[in-house]
Parts: structure tokens; sequence; C-alpha cells
């Protein structure tokens, strides 16, 4: 136990640099290099900022080709101006 003590003592600075260096690098591969927040969710997956453009444009020409492929919808819109009477009126 005395030469523990003596050893732990001794190198006490070195083991507390150690400590520092491991809790540093700890953080850097949290926040740095696997960061959740730089990925951008586009269509259900998980994009980075770079890819975001390449897969919008990707979707947004599937969902122009769907819609040009449908079926015509005729919308019929009533007449308004015989529907509601909108000539002024003597008070």
């Amino acid at each position: 136990m005395k030469k523990f003590k003596e050893f732990f003592e001794q190198n006490i600075q070195w083991i507390a640099i150690g400590a520092g260096a491991l809790y540093l690098l700890w953080m850097v591969y949290s926040f740095v290099l696997t960061n959740t927040a730089w990925q951008i969710p586009v269509g259900g997956e998980a994009k980075s900022p770079g890819e975001v453009d390449e897969s919008v444009e990707k979707i947004a020409n599937q969902l122009d080709n769907k819609i040009k492929s449908g079926p015509k919808v005729d919308i019929k819109v009533p007449n308004f101006q015989t529907a509601v009477d909108l000539t002024p009126k003597k008070l």
C-alpha cells in the first residue's frame, strides 16, 4: 500500500492530465464526429447538408411525374354573380 501511495503522489499530475485528455477525446467524438444535429431528415432518411438538394429534387420530380400522369380532374366552379345578389340597395 505504501508503494501505491508513493507512486500515486508522485504521478498525480499525469493521471489528472490523462483523465482530462480522455474526457476531451470523448467530447470530441460524441459532439463533433458522431453528432446527429448535422443530419437532416428528408423523405424518411437522414441526409447530410450536401445531399439534401439532390434528394428534394428527386422527390419533387417523382411527385411531378405522378401529377402529370394522373387523371385530369375537372372542377366546376359556380357563377357567383348569379348565386349572390351583390347589387347595392337603397336604404
